[in-house]
């Protein structure tokens, strides 16, 4: 609705209620683009001076017609509920308007035909109504009766409504039993949870809701639950909702664009007869399989039987006693049935009447369960949970490898070891060393790892022995780059002893990596 009076935003940038609901779908809009880009979305407005609508009805203003979210349409919201530009672009698009003539009737059959007129298959459809006015047809008991009845109907052909009540300054209660009582056809417990929930008038409480909402607990599927038949031969069934309980959320897919227009491609697969390079039908192509250096071949139809198990639906096959499912044979996590009177009218009775003599004789129902069609049966057991069991060839027994176990030896030995490596540490930790400490009349005698001690005295020395190995990689670098340098023959000869020394140190290290306390020996070269 248009009609909104309010300071309601503690940033003082959304003025009005309008401008709270074009910021939520400006962030609604963003949202799907990351989340669900393949949604349409639409925005209708109802109570503006100019009309803009198939049918041409009075003051209903089609904002947005029913398409994915774009660039512009995210831009223009924004000048929408922008305090800068509102008040421009709300009075040169569509005004307002002080009629109280207009129908709620008339936006919702609008927006039943935007959903009629979509060029995409909808498997959701929903209308979202917000609005500070609690009974838009007070002083019209005509078009009040209108609108309740298209609610219904809309409901009829899958269509959810729902209402969002704006907070104002002048309207600080909404009463739903007034009129969305029965536009949201609800029941008595349900209207007094929603009267309990006051108006809101901030942005983040708005998105909240509509989030909320806008997540459809669906059903995985709907199918028939078979019993059997009666004496007379009749099926006995009733319907019952499958619904996943742990699902994986996917990435949104990829889409390949265009390079030069960067527009979306479309992939357009030909097949060719490779002799002829003649464009075959789906009618010319057959698939086959060698069987005994013969090759037998199928056309579609018969593809499609082969991989037809069942009709859809549950087909009970006994029951058992509870001790018997096991809860280690698990093949992936279970779904939630439920009763659906929508298409076959006492199956909650039926079911509550099944389920709770389940429950007194600690049985469970063994059945078979196919999805949809052209997907395998599995064997399953039921309460309100689908537990889906294994087959024989899943049931794998697997080797036990022993792990050997070391001796009570051993561990003494380690932790000598262990401990003895602590108090090098600590000795490490009390002495600092320098180059002066070591003054040998031969400079041959001078080490080359002094060139790596630091300010604080601590020469980086690891007493473990992958931290000797670094230190000898390092000086192995050093000596080659000094032997690179040198110009001398004598002190070449003398650098590849050190270095030869040195690589001999670290095969050794490397053959006892187990050993955790080294000797660092200075002997002259």
């Amino acid at each position: 609705t248009m009609e909104s009076d309010s300071s309601i935003d503690d940033n003082n940038e959304l003025e009005t209620g309008f401008q709270l609901v074009m910021r939520a779908c400006q962030s609604f809009y963003q949202s799907k683009i990351i989340s669900n880009d393949k949604d349409l979305s639409g925005i209708i407005l109802y109570g503006t001076e100019k009309n803009k609508n198939t049918f041409d009805f009075n003051h209903i203003y089609i904002l947005h017609e029913l398409a994915q979210p774009s660039a512009e349409r995210i831009m223009q919201l924004e000048a929408l509920s922008n305090k800068n530009t509102y008040k421009k672009t709300y009075n040169d698009l569509f005004g307002s308007t002080q009629s109280k003539n207009y129908s709620l009737n008339e936006a919702l059959w609008t927006c039943s035909n935007l959903f009629a007129n979509s060029p995409q298959r909808l498997t959701i459809k929903r209308v979202f109504i917000f609005t500070c006015n609690d009974q838009p047809h007070a002083s019209n008991l005509t078009l009040e009766r209108q609108a309740k009845q298209r609610a219904k109907d809309l409901n009829d052909v899958g269509i959810e409504v729902e209402v969002f009540p704006i907070l104002t300054e002048s309207i600080t209660t909404f009463d739903y039993k007034k009129f969305f009582q029965d536009v949201l056809m609800l029941s008595d417990d349900e209207l007094e949870l929603r009267n309990n929930q006051a108006p809101t008038g901030r942005l983040n409480e708005l998105l909240k809701l509509v989030y909320s909402k806008e997540h459809k607990k669906r059903a995985y599927c709907t199918v028939p639950f078979s019993l059997g038949e009666t004496s007379d031969g009749t099926p006995l069934q009733f319907s019952v909702s499958v619904f996943n309980m742990v699902r994986p959320c996917p990435k949104p897919t990829k889409i390949k664009l265009d390079m030069k227009t960067n527009m979306e491609t479309k992939i357009v697969t030909k097949h060719y007869l490779p002799e002829t390079a003649e464009i075959l039908m789906p009618s010319d192509i057959q698939y086959g399989i060698d069987v005994s250096n013969r090759r037998v071949l199928f056309d579609a139809d018969e593809i499609k039987a082969i991989k037809k198990f069942s009709d859809p639906g549950f087909q009970i096959l006994g029951f058992k006693n509870i001790s018997c499912l096991l809860p280690h044979r698990y093949v992936k996590p279970d779904d939630f049935i439920y009763p659906d009177e929508k298409y076959v009218h006492g199956s909650s009775c039926l079911f509550n009447t099944l389920l709770k003599e389940c429950l007194e004789k600690q049985m469970f129902i063994l059945c078979q369960f196919t999805a949809r069609r052209n997907t395998p049966l599995r064997l399953a057991s039921n309460g309100f949970h689908l537990h889906y069991l294994p087959y024989a060839d899943d049931i794998q027994t697997l080797s036990k490898n022993d792990i050997p176990r070391i001796t009570n030896d051993e561990v003494d030995a380690d932790t000598a070891a262990t401990s003895s490596n602590d108090e090098i540490n600590k000795l490490d930790d009390n002495v600092n060393l320098s180059a002066a400490d070591f003054d040998f009349e031969d400079d041959d005698y001078n080490f080359s790892a002094f060139d790596f001690v630091t300010e604080n005295g601590n020469d980086g020395f690891d007493p473990t022995t992958g931290g000797e190995i670094k230190r000898l990689k390092i000086q192995i670098e050093t000596i080659k780059e000094q032997t690179k340098n040198s110009k001398k023959q004598d002190e070449k000869i003398d650098l590849k002893k050190q270095l030869r020394k040195c690589s001999k140190q670290m095969k050794t290290l490397k053959e006892q990596q187990s050993k955790q306390i080294i000797v660092l020996e200075f002997s002259k070269i």
